[in-house]
């Protein structure tokens, strides 16, 4: 039996943990039942009868708790929002008024800020067009796959061109099957040659694509028969403009 006082007991706390929601819905129930006996007993009933008719008059009590654990929910939510919107106000007019007092400091956050958001927009840019953005030209690009073969102790990244070529012939189900390799080119001569970049591509690579050539066209299954097809190549727009002058 408690050595508080009746009542008292509901308005101090532990201070270690804070009530639940559904303590405190009990409580609360616990209390007004119990109110509710007392005041029967002294309008005359005894106790059995009045614990009885209190029963009565609650009703429902499944409901009651239902209803009075989401009213506590939402008033939990709404204090815990304010409380954190007080905190962070303090918070800020505290960095303000710190900053202010020191303007070299401010400063310096401010530049590094600047230099730390600029950098990830950069950043966030190039993978945005290398990554996440679909290759320009290429048409139903969601319906693009890049294919690799799984050998016994791992995937290959490389296909041989005896496997394209079976799973060209063989697999119905795909639409189209190409292939490319990466390579290095050699543009000018003698003194003026460098390397550049580019890749060794299968003649149907670029209505595998759906792509369309800005002028010209692309490559004709005439010259896709290795090694004999003839040695044509089709130049991006940004090279053509840069080496060719367009």
């Amino acid at each position: 039996m408690s050595w508080l006082p009746e009542g008292i007991g509901r308005v101090f706390r532990l201070a270690g943990r804070p009530p639940s929601v559904e303590d405190d819905i009990e409580s609360e129930l616990r209390f007004h039942f119990d109110r509710q006996v007392e005041d029967l007993i002294a309008e005359g009933m005894n106790a059995g009868a009045a614990r009885a008719e209190a029963v009565r008059r609650f009703g429902d009590v499944a409901r009651t708790r239902g209803e009075l654990r989401l009213i506590e929910t939402k008033q939990r939510q709404r204090v815990r929002r304010i409380e954190w919107r007080g905190e962070l106000l303090q918070d800020l007019r505290y960095a303000l008024r710190g900053l202010r007092l020191r303007p070299a400091f401010a400063s310096v956050i401010v530049v590094t800020l600047g230099l730390g958001i600029g950098a990830n927009a950069t950043i966030f840019g190039i993978v945005d067009r290398l990554l996440l953005r679909p290759p320009a030209g290429v048409g139903n690009p969601d319906a693009v796959r890049r294919l690799g073969i799984k050998k016994h102790y791992g995937m290959q990244g490389t296909v041989p061109y005896l496997d394209y070529v079976a799973l060209r012939d063989n697999a119905k189900q795909l639409e189209s099957v190409s292939a490319y390799s990466g390579a290095e080119f050699t543009l000018g001569k003698g003194a003026d040659a460098r390397k550049i970049p580019g890749a060794l591509v299968t003649g149907d690579f670029f209505r595998t694509l759906q792509a369309r050539p800005v002028l010209g066209r692309f490559f004709t299954p005439e010259e896709d028969i290795p090694p004999t097809g003839t040695q044509v190549a089709v130049l991006g727009y940004g090279f053509w403009q840069r080496e060719f002058g367009g």
